[in-house]
């Protein structure tokens, strides 16, 4: 599979952006939560704040990183699994320069380690580590719930009203919680982005990713979905009440209540 160099250049931090587009284009049933559009508006902002509105281009060695980025994600590369630069070079055709290059941006952002003479290896995280992660990220996504609260306007608060109820929708009718997953990845997101906060946006995106992997361990039934999705209609009605602290405290709930399931879990 040879890597062409034809996409619009990117400033390097838009590879994590390109990659939750490709695992949010799912189908959803009318009236639930419209994922593709969340994604799209999750890249304009990260762009418009990572180029100063400049378009760039995707590297040889980016577009690589994007593309190995993805199977980590969505578990095709297992935690532990060896990423070996002869075998990368060869399946997308390329010297091993740019795969060098690749596994560097990967492990810049948490999904490889580079190890002195044994290559790079998908991270498998401890449960120390998770922890830590999910303890950060429910910080920040109580930060954003608060905010929104506080400075939100009417016509976003209805919409994330609507967005959790097609969140309620997907888990009450029993799919598959890969579905669910990227449902509520997307509702983090979403919200997160109408915080006004790029910054925080990044950063929560960045951790988001890291730990995607392990998520599947918190939503494995439909009532481990179905409580999710109370939590989320708990949190958007603070939300619409202005009610700040409740806000912040039933984000943090959110990210806890998942994060006690994977520990659980991951033993």
């Amino acid at each position: 599979m040879r890597i062409g160099v034809s996409l619009t250049r990117w400033h390097q931090s838009s590879i994590w952006t390109a990659i939750v587009q490709a695992q949010l284009r799912v189908s959803v049933a009318e009236g639930s939560v419209d994922l593709i559009s969340i994604a799209d508006d999750l890249s304009q902002a990260i762009l418009d704040k990572a180029s100063d509105g400049r378009g760039t281009t995707l590297s040889l060695s980016e577009q690589i990183a994007k593309k190995l980025g993805e199977s980590i994600i969505d578990g095709r590369l297992q935690p532990g699994a060896r990423v070996l630069e002869q075998e990368v070079s060869q399946q997308f055709e390329v010297s091993r320069g740019p795969v060098r290059e690749a596994l560097r941006i990967l492990e810049n952002e948490g999904l490889v380690r580079i190890l002195p003479r044994r290559g790079a290896q998908v991270t498998q995280l401890s449960v120390d580590e998770v922890r830590h992660i999910y303890e950060i990220r429910a910080v920040l996504l109580g930060l954003a719930a608060r905010t929104v609260a506080r400075e939100g306007d009417e016509a976003a608060k209805q919409d994330l009203r609507n967005h959790a109820d097609g969140l309620m929708e997907i888990a009450r009718g029993g799919e598959t919680p890969e579905r669910y997953l990227r449902a509520g990845f997307g509702m983090t997101l979403w919200l997160t982005k109408h915080s006004g906060n790029t910054r925080l946006l990044r950063l929560l995106h960045s951790l988001t990713l890291q730990t995607r992997r392990y998520a599947r361990a918190a939503l494995a039934t439909r009532e481990d979905c179905l409580q999710s999705a109370s939590l989320w209609q708990k949190l958007t009605q603070a939300i619409l009440d202005g009610r700040e602290e409740d806000a912040e405290q039933l984000a943090r709930t959110v990210i806890q209540t998942a994060l006690d399931r994977i520990v659980t879990y991951l033993g």
